[in-house]
């Protein structure tokens, strides 16, 4: 049985001295303090690996313009809501990936080849941001020049049949904003290649034909231009702000990246795309190195292959792709570890990663009580050896399985300690070191021994090793027991099963409480549940305890603070004292989600009751129960005499009430589980009835006046480039009339409509 991962704010105080060591971690997240590094890189994962041989690594400068796969290729872009988009350059159609169907599919009606408007005509790439789609058009070359200064309309004329310029459209419905180009005061002619859309400082263009990166505004207004490129070609953007430009090196002719600050000045690339793997974004996909998409991560189903070509065609099969060699050997050296003890015998160190067959990781410690220089190191430092090897893989299991391994640290003494990890691969496989645990000071049972146990130094070293093999047993179980109270809360305790246990402990804990918990639910929703439905088990059974049990299972117990109104913008100018006076903000609230169907009677009750629609009368029909001569037919209806129709009207709507929950807990899963949940929260007697509310305002089928039902103000008209004709679309009238135009009866879109607002 491992130790939890600690999730809760409530965490046990971690052991230390005087009975148990401290501890330093080495690791991705808190640094792995490196002063020198040769061979080894740090995967996306944040291990320590060997480098790849340089045949086999992947370069930045691929030609799919995926800078190695850290990017998408130039023509696919990620839009905010997780949709994938793909420009066809060789159709100059744009497509949109489908996860349902595992294929990318055809966006009617956005582009298409010509000059027009929303026409291309040469290859580009595309890029998302800010609500837009940019479109980079490279138009064609080859026509006939007008001279060095033309004229405005033969410019025009010569533009519009090249089609250099960048389309933005609304990303909400496609409408067609403009097309960016750099004045002509500055550039006769451009050819944009590729584009990157930063939210600080704007839209990045490539310029192949001027050799620069023109910037332009969010608004779309030229803002300058960044020389100091050899034609560039693709472009990315950083988290950091920096920009990765892909152009050829004027000396040699070979592909190469620069670094675009965001002051303007050029910089280095990193060294190889792990080096640079932190700095872009990561996809939801995978690139290969020959352009090859590959999105079987994104496909919702099991599908054929979900490998598709860089035009978005699916491909029969997966790609065969290069094997990976890998170095041979890497070492690293970690800086002075400092432990603030002078003399301080270091106890151990624990190591986490992976080891295949064949490979080894090898630690190497020097302990000192001053800090010493690299060459200073390198010239009398004595390094105390400690060797990892694998453990033989068991029946059923690969080799490379997560692996721990620990030693003593036998170097002698000191303040600062120094690290020198080596680690051994045979080419087709590496180690992985994913964290590295050194404890200090040592302590161990050897205190309790007695004194003469410890009076010759060589003895005194051996007893301790030997203690020690006992004290690592005896520290495992009462750290167990120092974090035990992380194996009770709901927020820390595992959510998987640990070992060769049946079920995970989380459903374990739940099952004190009574409380089954759905698997088909997240990780994080069944944490939440379980941590809040507890304080509702006095309440169970009755409207408030089925309420509350509701709100969790949607996740709508703790919804963000939202008001009725908005608050108001504070202006210099004084507020009329004749004024209105303005109504508070009102939080929030939950729907009511149950109807209690008692609630539902409208009995005219004497001396208090109008007739009409909201009274109903005392009678027999209230149940509309067979009666002989009136309604019952032989072999068809039951005539029944209990319970008595005297008390119909109470139990036509007594012990019965109605759900109300979104229409997308109608797929199977959902259903299945929210079912679970009503059988178990309501009280035996009742019968329930579950209603799948639909985004929409329909009184008579899902919508109840004065439960549910909201109707707002009349929309002010359509609102051109933002709304779409629809159930919720209100044209405005002409001058004159007193109802608006309706489409196919007194309007015609394109002819003789209204002109929309």
């Amino acid at each position: 049985m491992t130790q939890p991962t600690p999730q809760a704010a409530r965490i046990p105080r971690a052991p230390g001295p005087p009975f148990d060591p401290t501890s330093l971690l080495l690791d991705h997240a808190s640094g792995w303090r490196l002063a020198t590094d040769l061979g080894l890189l740090e995967n996306p994962c944040g291990e320590l690996v060997l480098q790849e041989a340089t045949g086999s690594m992947r370069l930045l400068t691929e030609p799919s313009g995926s800078f190695g796969g850290l990017k998408a290729p130039g023509n696919v872009a990620c839009a905010p809501d997780g949709t994938i988009y793909l420009l066809d350059e060789a159709r100059h159609v744009l497509k949109r990936f489908d996860p349902c169907g595992c294929a990318f599919v055809t966006v009617a009606c956005v582009t298409r080849r010509g000059g027009g408007a929303r026409e291309l005509r040469g290859r580009g790439g595309i890029a998302i941001g800010s609500g837009a789609l940019y479109i980079c058009d490279g138009g064609i070359d080859g026509r006939k020049k007008t001279g060095s200064n033309p004229s405005w309309n033969v410019l025009r004329a010569r533009v519009r049949a090249e089609n250099h310029r960048v389309s933005v459209f609304d990303l909400d419905g496609f409408g067609l904003r403009g097309h960016l180009r750099p004045p002509r005061s500055e550039f006769v002619d451009w050819k944009p290649s590729a584009v990157a859309v930063d939210r600080r400082s704007g839209v990045w263009v490539t310029d192949a034909r001027n050799n620069c990166v023109q910037c332009f505004a969010l608004s779309g207004r030229w803002t300058r231009s960044i020389a100091g490129f050899n034609a560039p070609l693709e472009i990315a953007c950083t988290r950091s702000g920096d920009l990765y430009v892909l152009d050829s090196d004027p000396a040699t002719a070979s592909p190469r990246v620069q670094v675009l600050h965001a002051d303007g000045s050029l910089g280095a690339a990193p060294a190889s795309v792990a080096a640079a793997a932190g700095s872009l974004p990561r996809l939801p996909f995978h690139v290969l190195p020959d352009g090859t998409l590959d999105m079987r991560d994104c496909c919702a189903q099991p599908c054929t292959s979900g490998y598709f070509s860089p035009d978005g065609t699916p491909l029969a099969s997966a790609p065969k792709r290069p094997a990976r060699i890998f170095r041979t050997s890497g070492m690293c050296r970690t800086g002075p570890l400092d432990s603030g003890i002078l003399k301080c015998q270091w106890h151990r160190v624990q190591l986490c990663g992976a080891l295949p067959t064949g490979t080894s990781i090898t630690i190497e410690t020097f302990a000192a009580d001053q800090i010493y220089s690299d060459d200073q190191l390198a010239g009398f430092a004595t390094w105390t050896a400690v060797e990892a090897r694998p453990r033989p893989a068991r029946a059923g299991k690969p080799a490379a399985v997560p692996w721990r391994w620990d030693a003593l640290i036998r170097s002698t003494p000191g303040r600062y300690l120094w690290l020198r990890i080596t680690l051994r691969g045979s080419g087709r496989a590496t180690p992985a070191l994913s964290s590295a645990i050194v404890e200090f000071p040592r302590i161990t049972s050897m205190q309790y021994l007695p004194a003469v146990f410890g009076t010759e130094p060589t003895s005194a070293d051996f007893t301790e090793r030997f203690v020690s093999l006992y004290d690592q047993v005896m520290r495992s179980i009462e750290c167990k027991i120092d974090t035990l109270a992380c194996w009770f809360d709901p927020m820390s305790t595992p959510a998987r099963p640990v070992g060769d246990a049946p079920i995970d402990f989380l459903t374990w804990l739940a099952g004190w409480i009574g409380l089954s918990l759905d698997r088909t639910w997240s990780e994080a929703k069944r944490r939440w549940l379980l941590k809040h439905a507890a304080k509702l088990y006095p309440l169970r059974g009755t409207f408030k305890g089925l309420r509350g049990m509701l709100l969790l299972f949607l996740g709508w117990d703790s919804p963000q603070p939202r008001w009725a109104r908005a608050a108001d913008t504070p202006t210099c100018a004084p507020r009329v004292d004749n004024c209105r006076p303005l109504l508070p903000c009102v939080a929030y609230e939950p729907p009511p989600l149950i109807l209690e169907h008692f609630r539902l009677r409208r009995w005219l009750r004497l001396g208090a009751g109008r007739l009409g629609e909201e009274a109903t009368l005392w009678g027999q029909r209230i149940v509309d129960r067979s009666q002989l001569s009136v309604g019952a037919r032989v072999g068809k209806t039951l005539i029944l005499s209990t319970p008595s129709p005297a008390e119909d009207p109470v139990r036509v709507h007594a012990n019965h009430f109605t759900v109300f929950v979104p229409a997308r807990f109608r797929a199977p899963a959902p259903k299945h589980a929210l079912e679970n949940l009503l059988r178990s929260e309501s009280a035996a007697y009742l019968a329930y009835d579950v209603e799948y509310v639909e985004p929409r305002l329909r009184i008579g089928v899902q919508s109840m006046i004065g439960f549910d039902a909201v109707i707002g103000r009349v929309p002010e008209g359509v609102v051109l480039g933002r709304g779409a004709l629809g159930r919720a679309t209100v044209l405005t009238a002409p001058p004159g009339t007193e109802h608006g135009p309706r489409v196919g009866q007194s309007s015609r879109l394109g002819s003789g409509g209204t002109p929309m607002r």
